[in-house]
Parts: structure tokens; C-alpha cells; sequence
């Protein structure tokens, strides 16, 4: 301060500081390693232009299914990500990308759709989540990529579901999942037969399609996110406990890292 007095962040930037003396020039030369990708679909983020219940439904689900759901339960569960722009990428560097983690919504124009379909057909590994889109930007039918799943969609339902013997709490109405092929069924309602999640093979890649609520809101969310890993055969970079202590990894070609 003014007086010359430490002040109570100094010891913490002190600590970056060595930190980073350690670390020196690797931190420009690695690369971060990930356990999985997350594909975003940047309209559903950018809602400036939207109309008041559009904008509300959207930050909504962004904040309570994006940023507390999917992302807080991979980081708290000890699994490494990086963020795709979905109609950025190019289609030949989505095609590297072993595990997609995409956060859907109801809405995606058909060239994201159909980008999603080319991902699959070159053996790309899907996870979409928290529903299925068949309707484009515009509120008009766009069913592409779930014709291509082969599956349908129920009017929303608002219940706890059950996913591999965990019964997840949904503050978030669903939309149930029809289908007529052979499928691994994951995920059902508490209360009734209505299904929110399957597993399915395309060729040899392998699909979950979960819709419901990821949000943070129990412990329990990290044993349900390593149940979703476990089904992509996705282990973690390395384990650490306790497992909520947050760790990233850096590394390059010449096995530098940190």
C-alpha cells in the first residue's frame, strides 16, 4: 500500500511469480493436454440481439447447463477440456478430435448439423447434451442430424431421471427420446418409461445422447460424469486427490512439460 505494507494478495502473486520463473519459456512451447473436447455453438451464447424470453431462456441454459453443468462437472471431476467454436472449425481439424462433448439445445442451423453428421462419419465419438436440435435459428424445422440418429423427440417432461443407478435432479423440463433401434438405454425417468439417454453405434463410433440437466448442484455430479467418461473409455491424465484439486498439463512434441 502507500505506507509500504504488504498487502494480504502479495503472498499469491509471490507465489505466481515463482511459479512462473520455474516454468520459464515451456509455458510458450507446450501444449495443454485434454481428456476431451467441448463443441459450442456460439449463437446460443451470443443473445444481445434476442428478444426478452429468448434472451432469458438462453442465458439460462448457458449459465445452469454450460458453465455449471457440463464445464464445472469436468473440471471438478479431474477431467482436462478445451473449447471448440462449432462453424468455426474447419471440418478437417473437428475430424482430429477423438471425444466431442457438444452442448445442444433445441436450435443449430443445418451446416453445424450437418458438420456434426460428417464428424460421426469420420470416426468421431459424440456426446450431445442436453437435448437434440431439429429446429434451425429461426424457429422452423430443421431435423438433419436427428433423422441421421434415427431418433425422435417427446414433448419436455419435468422428473428426476435415473442414469446408471444415480438419480440425477432435473430443475430443467426434458424432452424424452423415442427410438426404434436397438440401443443401450441409459438414462430414464424416476417415475415412468420415459427414456433420456441412449448409447448407439454409428459404424464403430460410438453416441450418447443425454437430455437432461447437468447442473452442479450434488457431489454425486462426479461420479455421474465419470460414469459418461468410463462409457467413451476416456481415463483421466492423471489421478489426484482430493479430486477436486484443479490440475492442468503441459506438453509438446520434444516431451517437455509440466
Amino acid at each position: 500500500n502507500s505506507k509500504g505494507d504488504f498487502l494480504p494478495h502479495y503472498q499469491s502473486i509471490k507465489h505466481i511469480g515463482k511459479l512462473l520463473k520455474y516454468i520459464n519459456t515451456k509455458l510458450s512451447r507446450t501444449h495443454k493436454l485434454n481428456d476431451i473436447t467441448i463443441g459450442l455453438y456460439l449463437p446460443y451464447y451470443q443473445t444481445e440481439t434476442m428478444s426478452n424470453n429468448w434472451q432469458m431462456q438462453m442465458q439460462s441454459e448457458m449459465i445452469n447447463n454450460f458453465f455449471d453443468g457440463m464445464c464445472r462437472g469436468l473440471r471438478i471431476a479431474g477431467y482436462s477440456f478445451n473449447i471448440i467454436d462449432l462453424q468455426k472449425i474447419s471440418e478437417e481439424e473437428l475430424f482430429t478430435i477423438e471425444h466431442l462433448w457438444v452442448f445442444s439445445l433445441e436450435w443449430m442451423d443445418s451446416e453445424t448439423q450437418t458438420k456434426l453428421i460428417n464428424y460421426l462419419e469420420n470416426n468421431g465419438n459424440l456426446l450431445l447434451n442436453p437435448d437434440v436440435p431439429d429446429k434451425d435459428l429461426l424457429n422452423n424445422p430443421e431435423t438433419i442430424l436427428k433423422d441421421y440418429l434415427k431418433i425422435d423427440l417427446r414433448n419436455k417432461h419435468r422428473e428426476n431421471i435415473v442414469y446408471d443407478g444415480l438419480e440425477i435432479f432435473q430443475g430443467r423440463e426434458n424432452r424424452a427420446l423415442i427410438t426404434t433401434e436397438k440401443v443401450d438405454v441409459i438414462a430414464v425417468g424416476l417415475n415412468s418409461k420415459n427414456i433420456y439417454g441412449i448409447q448407439k453405434l454409428i459404424k464403430t463410433n460410438k453416441v450418447i445422447i443425454l437430455s437432461a440437466s447437468l447442473n452442479h448442484l450434488f457431489d454425486y455430479t462426479i461420479e455421474l460424469i465419470d460414469k459418461l467418461m468410463k462409457r467413451f473409455s476416456i481415463d483421466k491424465i492423471i489421478e489426484i486427490s482430493p479430486v477436486d484439486i484443479i490440475e492442468v498439463h503441459r506438453f509438446n512434441d520434444l516431451d517437455e512439460g509440466f
